[in-house]
């Protein structure tokens, strides 16, 4: 099955293989039970996955926007979803303008429209208790 409306000439199998590509060259083992949740629900079919919203990352399929979307896509957006955005962002391309920048706009963003969007249409989940470990993993790092 083809990926979707970012990726149509790329399969589900493809995007898997780079995105776990990305976790072993980065060593971000340590993320892999929440890529494999958010993997099998397949979110992006029907909620869609479009890596950096604002600004494109020059690195689609990335495994920081993949999980990033995942977790506010399926209703497990916040200041978790949003630290895990930030210290993933962090560990991979350095403590830079770009990180505060991105940090700054995704929880403007959740704060002044997607949380209340979720809320309204009953899609706020809890985190699962990966995205628990991880948001605290990196919380601590």
């Amino acid at each position: 099955m083809l990926f979707g409306g970012i990726y149509p000439h790329l399969t589900e199998k493809e995007i898997k293989r780079a995105l776990i590509r990305q976790i072993e060259v980065h060593k971000l083992h340590f993320v892999l039970p929440v890529f494999d949740e958010l993997w099998v629900s397949k979110f992006w079919r029907d909620k869609g996955y479009d890596g950096k919203t604002i600004r494109q990352d020059e690195s689609h399929p990335n495994i920081v926007y993949f999980l990033h979307d995942g977790m506010w896509r399926t209703g497990a957006g916040g200041k978790e979803s949003d630290l895990i955005m930030r210290e993933l962002y962090k560990m991979i391309y350095g403590n830079s303008f770009s990180v505060k920048f991105d940090y700054f706009s995704v929880r403007i963003g959740w704060l002044s429209w997607f949380k209340w969007k979720h809320k309204r249409k009953g899609n706020v989940r809890k985190l699962t208790k990966e995205e628990v470990k991880l948001y605290k993993f990196l919380k601590n790092a």
